[in-house]
């Protein structure tokens, strides 16, 4: 089975193919912000690298988000734009909190997964050791969240970003990389592959122009 993993859900865009669940090719942008520019040259260059089609997919999996509005757009549209061309293609969508989770060390019942949602604010979600939902995910300033960890003093907290707190947190990212790690578990657990949507919590920042 040949997986190819899509991630442009925040500013970097990045790709991933495994065939037969082995990652065999992982590419990553430098620059910030190219992921409509990037994210097809990226596809091609690693299927003509590896002699396939996209004919020879099974399954593309891809970041829902939430993250950039326009980032999360643009890698859902991408697969749903290769489902309409070739409809045996299966769709996984996985959320950026979970692909964070997912990080976590064993030995912890609980994870709180966290990541910036701009202007002082913060993405954030509580999940079980199997990653099942815990709370719904939500956005929240920064006491917010910390009156968030301080419900879950046992938790583990892995973040995407740098946070202005004392307590003990981890790292992590989400890359095209952990979209395909977390994809193989759902080909066989998830029963509706196809209905993959964009995830967004907050409105996107819109900006109106001045009245003359």
């Amino acid at each position: 089975m040949k997986i190819l993993a899509i991630d442009t859900a925040f500013r970097q865009c990045s790709v991933a193919l495994a065939i037969d669940n082995k990652q065999v090719a992982f590419l990553q942008s430098q620059e910030l912000s190219k992921q409509s520019e990037e994210l097809f040259s990226f596809i091609n260059q690693i299927l003509k690298e590896q002699k396939l089609t996209f004919a020879d997919l099974a399954v593309i999996a891809v970041n829902i988000g939430p993250g950039s509005f326009t980032g999360v757009r643009i890698g859902v549209a991408a697969a749903k734009g290769l489902k309409l061309v070739l409809p045996n293609i299966k769709l996984i969508g996985v959320s950026s909190l979970e692909l964070l989770a997912s990080q976590a060390k064993d030995g912890f019942n609980r994870i709180i997964a966290v990541l910036e949602a701009g202007q002082e604010e913060y993405y954030v979600q509580v999940f079980d050791q199997n990653l099942d939902t815990i709370s719904e995910s939500r956005c929240c300033d920064l006491f917010e969240l910390i009156q968030i960890f301080s419900s879950h003093t046992e938790a583990a907290i892995i973040s995407g970003c740098h946070l202005a707190y004392d307590g003990k947190y981890v790292m992590g990212e989400t890359n095209a990389e952990t979209v395909l790690n977390n994809a193989y578990g759902k080909i066989l657990s998830v029963n509706e592959l196809d209905n993959i949507n964009p995830f967004y919590i907050k409105s996107p920042r819109i900006s109106m122009p001045a009245k003359k």
